[in-house]
């Protein structure tokens, strides 16, 4: 299944299944059909993916 992530500020972002279970486990967050990141929610989401990449 491919999903679609849609911002008001940016291009959508496609991604494919796998990788989208991966980074939402990674950011310890669980994948909804339909749900938001909030704009308090970002830098904590940035600094896991970023420690999951070191």
């Amino acid at each position: 299944m491919i999903h679609q992530f849609r911002s008001k500020n940016c291009a959508p972002v496609i991604m494919l299944d796998d990788l989208t279970e991966r980074i939402f486990a990674v950011m310890q967050r669980p994948y909804e059909e339909k749900g938001i990141l909030l704009p308090e929610q970002i830098p904590t989401f940035i600094e896991r993916l970023d420690q999951a990449i070191q």
